[in-house]
């Protein structure tokens, strides 16, 4: 039987927060046939029983794949899909009661339709910097070959998910993964439409060190997306300087907030393109030593 949409959730060691989604989907406001889709990135705990709790409010799937990251996840959920539309969600998100059904109210095919995500954690200058930085460039990069929104937010058609290819699975972490899907949607000829009415709840708690490694993850991933560009064409995104500047002063304009809080944000967002350069450089630094080490083996003579 064909549904109206399958909401797909890749997860990965955190039942808690798995939860606590799954818990906010229950309380969805849809008149469409739906289902939802969970994808055990080879994750420790054993979700059988969580999963067995929800089958009297959720139409749902459970499949476990072996570690290979969230976007083979989500390509493992969408070839199982029963679904007309494919609605991503990460497993540390909340929607709000009727985030589906404002996002099935703009579904169009080859129209991918980004919904709002909203930082639940207020007070952690951590979490709420990061989400700084991702809506500042979402807006800064509105209607540009680089516009993107995030995989924990989206909505598309499954055929023309399928068309694309879905998310490229050589990105083995959740970063840069989305930002290529999305290249590749535009690239493609189809369209993006941000619908605010459609809000998750982002529950990310980071701690300074997890905010450092998860920029440095960004960093390093960009080498990918950068080369996923040239292969599709795409100029590299400019430098420009107006852009830090405007990035830095993002806090100040989007944030109500007392003035310490304000400036700590701006220092941790400072910070964090510190940690993305220092993953970039590291990340190049060890593709040219392997590059170089490759170069360097001697040949292989075959037995005379």
């Amino acid at each position: 039987m064909l549904l109206k949409v399958s909401v797909i959730i890749p997860t990965y060691n955190r039942p808690k927060a798995l939860k606590s989604c799954l818990d906010a989907l229950s309380l969805q406001q849809v008149s469409e046939a739906w289902e939802v889709v969970v994808i055990d990135d080879g994750g420790k705990p054993d979700l059988n029983e969580l999963i067995q709790s929800f089958t009297e409010h959720l139409n749902i799937q459970f499949k476990r794949q072996e570690n290979s990251g969230p976007a083979k996840a989500r390509n493992y959920g969408a070839s199982i899909a029963k679904g007309e539309y494919l609605a991503f969600l990460d497993d540390d998100c909340e929607p709000s009661s009727k985030w589906l059904t404002n996002l099935l109210e703009q579904a169009e095919p080859k129209k991918m339709i980004g919904g709002k995500t909203e930082n639940s954690l207020k007070d952690n200058p951590y979490s709420e910097s990061s989400q700084l930085i991702v809506s500042f460039l979402i807006r800064y990069f509105s209607e540009t070959p680089w516009w993107f929104f995030t995989s924990n937010n989206l909505l598309v058609d499954r055929d023309s998910y399928l068309q694309i290819g879905g998310f490229n699975a050589s990105f083995a972490t959740s970063a840069g993964e989305d930002r290529e899907f999305c290249a590749k949607w535009l690239n493609s000829g189809f369209q993006m439409e941000y619908e605010a009415t459609a809000v998750i709840q982002h529950l990310h708690d980071l701690s300074l060190r997890s905010f450092w490694k998860m920029h440095r993850k960004y960093g390093r991933a960009s080498n990918a997306y950068h080369k996923a560009l040239q292969n599709l064409g795409i100029q590299p995104i400019p430098f420009r300087i107006a852009f830090y500047w405007k990035l830095l002063t993002y806090p100040w304009k989007a944030v109500e907030a007392k003035f310490l809080f304000k400036v700590r944000l701006s220092v941790l967002i400072f910070l964090s393109q510190i940690a993305i350069m220092s993953g970039f450089v590291t990340s190049r630094f060890y593709k040219t030593r392997a590059l170089k080490n490759q170069l360097s083996l001697p040949l292989i003579k075959p037995h005379q």
